[in-house]
């Protein structure tokens, strides 16, 4: 069965600068995809069709945030669970899709909004789930050389000064835009396949057409 993931998706200043950034990595690596800037709170729950997983979402993301309204005109506006993310490192690793990435502070409300999201999803967490979570923002994806990784998480540590206006972690802070429901099939190694289903904003009207998605 197709697999989906719950996100939650950064401000489009912050989206902006990841985007071009995995935006030249891609060009750079010929096996490094293309993908949207996200944190994922959940990944690979297998549902029926984009119906059935769409369904699911919407009876169920009023246990995220105290959401009451339709979900196309709803915003996350009686909770700022997860709205605000802490970048802690940027890391390397050897997993395809945990290949260079920014590490996240691990707060009370992040680790809120995971157990929140697990629940949209009908999941239990347990405390071992609590424990490997581990809160990321990946920056490439399948760079197999270790030299490469390296390089690319080099540049990127340059860069993330820039993103924050100068503060370094754990000063630096991270807007979030969006939860977004996403259709990821996880043997798609292109990314290509990868679209948003539907989200919730985290207050504020911001126009999707600014935020764009990769389709």
């Amino acid at each position: 069965m197709p697999s989906y993931s719950l996100w939650v998706e950064p401000d489009f200043v912050h989206y902006a600068s990841a985007v071009a950034f995995i935006g030249r990595t891609a060009k750079r690596h010929a096996s490094a995809p293309f993908f949207t800037p996200h944190v994922t709170l959940v990944g690979g729950v297998e549902f029926e069709g984009d119906d059935h997983a769409l369904e699911w979402f919407c009876d169920h993301v009023e246990e995220f945030a105290g959401v009451t309204r339709a979900i196309e005109t709803t915003q996350l506006t009686e909770s700022r669970v997860v709205a605000e993310l802490y970048p802690k490192s940027v890391e390397c690793g050897e997993k395809r899709h945990q290949c260079v990435y920014v590490k996240m502070e691990k707060t009370a409300s992040l680790l809120q909004g995971f157990r929140k999201a697990w629940s949209i999803f009908g999941k239990e967490v347990t405390d071992a789930d609590t424990t490997a979570f581990m809160p990321h923002m990946s920056l490439a994806y399948g760079v197999e050389d270790a030299g490469a990784r390296e390089a690319i998480a080099d540049a990127a540590r340059k860069e993330l000064i820039r993103w924050f206006d100068g503060s370094e972690a754990p000063h630096a802070k991270m807007s979030m835009h969006c939860l977004s429901l996403w259709a990821t099939d996880t043997d798609d190694d292109s990314c290509d396949s990868w679209r948003r289903i539907s989200w919730v904003e985290f207050g504020g009207d911001v126009d999707d057409s600014v935020h764009p998605t990769v389709e």
